[in-house]
């Protein structure tokens, strides 16, 4: 393979690793500016665990709650933490909505800016670097090339 094709090569790939990173950023940040919005406009509760399931990547509890006098149920991610079913958390939910929900105390919440933006970044920060070192190889690859003819 030319130093010329690996350098068209290099751009596919990098078109390839970049999009769905950027994908995964404009999705934390719709997730993020919803949870943003519960908590400015929704309604405070308390909800009682009725499920905990953890795994490595957090914590999903399902929960019940009252809210407009009807009981709902739902699942919220969270951080790793001594839960416990029975427990009673504050939760916010949409009046017009109320299955959607978020927790009171961010410290547990799997939807801070941390959580949901950090990894996205370091992932395209690092795949952004490596590209650029690769395209400044190559095409200086490509120059010495054309120079030595």
């Amino acid at each position: 393979m030319s130093v010329e094709q690996k350098y068209r090569s290099l751009k596919i790939l990098g078109i390839v690793l970049v999009i769905p990173i950027v994908v995964m950023l404009i999705q934390a940040a719709y997730i993020y500016s919803i949870q943003a919005e519960l908590r400015e406009n929704g309604q405070i509760t308390t909800a009682t665990i009725t499920i905990v399931s953890t795994s490595r990547n957090g914590t999903v509890i399902r929960v019940r709650y009252m809210a407009e006098g009807v009981t709902y149920t739902n699942r919220v991610r969270m951080i790793h933490t001594n839960t416990y079913v029975g427990e009673d958390i504050q939760i916010y939910y949409d009046a017009n909505n109320p299955n959607r929900i978020t927790l009171v105390d961010r410290t547990r919440a799997m939807d801070t800016f941390n959580n949901l933006f950090i990894l996205p970044l370091i992932l395209l920060f690092a795949g952004v670097t490596y590209l650029i070192s690769l395209f400044f190889y190559y095409r200086h690859k490509i120059i010495q090339s054309k120079n030595q003819t």
